[in-house]
């Protein structure tokens, strides 16, 4: 009775919150977007829209899940959720260098390298393995992942923000700049949950964790367009 209420109880979550919050995204991406559409607004709109795709992607994939099709949903599932944040490092790194007007190739570098190594990771022999609709990630996945997220996303976000931080001088400003690095360490660390709650299998930490990010995500999301994204 136990576990059929812990499964219920993950099903609503996924169908009813994840729905919500994607909705959430997209509306956020939306507004972003209508208000100025150049590189440094399409680098924030494309992560709430990758965040989104991912957290509707998982939605379905509950749905089918035990199929092929399913895992190639969780697949896609999880490649989109974790593409998303680089685009927030070069959000960043733009705000930085507001003359230029397109990417650099540095950016372009980042991004591909990124998106690739990712890829690759996800396909890792034996990292990932679905047991009755569940993802099961391997010790080893975890880890190969968070020195992946380390230097692709923490590193980088905390040298770029200090910068930025140092560079804003108007003491409203930095108050903002403030409630958008709390966003992006925020959404970092249910990343890293996340991973986490997909390799623990049968701890505690599993049974709360969604609890959590649920509580993480959407004021995450909230401060990093309350800080930044809406006076750009």
């Amino acid at each position: 009775m136990i576990l059929q209420n812990s499964e219920l109880t993950r099903f609503l979550l996924i169908f009813t919150l994840q729905s919500t919050i994607a909705i959430f995204f997209f509306y956020l991406a939306l507004r972003i977007l209508k208000r100025n559409l150049n590189r440094i607004t399409l680098n924030l709109s494309l992560f709430y829209v990758l965040t989104g795709s991912g957290l509707i992607l998982n939605v379905i994939y509950i749905a089918i899940s035990g199929t092929f099709l399913g895992y190639i949903i969780y697949f896609l599932t999880a490649y989109f959720s974790a593409l998303g944040p680089i685009f927030i490092v070069i959000f960043i790194q733009n705000l930085l260098d507001l003359n230029s007007n397109f990417p650099t190739k540095k950016q372009i570098i980042i991004i591909f390298s990124y998106a690739i190594i990712l890829f690759l990771l996800l396909i890792f022999p034996g990292g990932i393995d679905i047991y009755e609709g569940t993802p099961i990630y391997s010790w080893l996945l975890l880890v190969l992942l968070y020195i992946f997220f380390t230097f692709y996303l923490s590193i980088p976000t905390i040298f770029y923000s200090i910068k930025l931080y140092k560079r804003f001088l108007d003491k409203n400003l930095k108050k903002k700049l403030r409630f958008f690095f709390i966003g992006i360490f925020a959404m970092f660390f249910g990343l890293y949950g996340l991973i986490l709650y997909n390799t623990w299998q049968g701890s505690i930490f599993r049974s709360i964790w969604i609890f959590i990010l649920m509580v993480i995500i959407i004021p995450s999301g909230y401060l990093i367009y309350y800080g930044i994204g809406r006076g750009i």
